[in-house]
């Protein structure tokens, strides 16, 4: 069945929604995650919450099937069924996603922590509520650092992209409440432990 994101008198319809992906991993509890396509490829409409030795739930909890869990650099890495394909959103993963809902070519490679990019494609997976990326699926869950966390002020998840040379650069995307961006930055990784979006390759 076709799913419709709606903001204002904007629709977007070509973000259809697929299957139900079931996580059968030992420990993952056959959770269930509604899985949308969007352009080549199947997201996850939910926050990871693979139990990943050392990752955190949101607030202190012990177990989080809602708000995903939040995982370090290493630690996401094993976050998604990567003997079914799933990995984590890249880079070039999330511009995918960016571009269908709107933000322009020349805004897409923006490097900049609160850089504004595109208009209001922030907004439009605040409003959501099937992605997963609204207030009530935990869209304010994803970041802690050392034991401090943002509260419900905003979210982040972990994307890489490999440069020419092979190397690898560690993008965050930074979804805000007061803000109606998605804003992209390759700052320091540090300690951080963040939320992280699953993707697979449509054949």
């Amino acid at each position: 069945m076709k799913k419709i994101i709606v903001l204002a008198t904007c629709l977007i319809t070509n973000l259809q929604a697929a299957e139900v992906y079931i996580d059968e991993r030992e420990f993952a509890d056959n959770r269930e995650y509604g899985v949308r396509e969007v352009g080549t490829l199947l997201w996850q409409e939910r926050n990871a919450s693979f139990p990943v030795k050392g990752s955190l739930c949101h607030g202190g909890k012990t177990d989080c099937p809602e708000l995903g869990r939040l995982y370090t650099l290493e630690q996401s890495k094993q976050a998604c069924d990567k003997a079914y394909g799933w990995r984590v959103a890249t880079d070039s993963d999330w511009m995918v996603l960016e571009k269908e809902l709107g933000v322009l070519e020349q805004d897409l490679k923006i490097d900049r922590y609160l850089g504004k990019r595109g208009s209001d494609e922030g907004a439009i997976l605040k409003n959501d509520p099937y992605f997963g990326f609204d207030q009530q699926s935990g869209f304010f869950s994803g970041n802690r650092f050392l034991g401090l966390n943002d509260g419900d002020d905003r979210s982040y998840f972990w994307s890489v992209k490999t440069d020419e040379f092979g190397k690898e650069i560690y993008f965050r995307r930074n979804l805000r409440k007061n803000t109606n961006f998605i804003h992209r930055f390759s700052n320091a990784v540090g300690d951080f432990a963040i939320s992280v979006r699953c993707v697979k390759d449509l054949k």
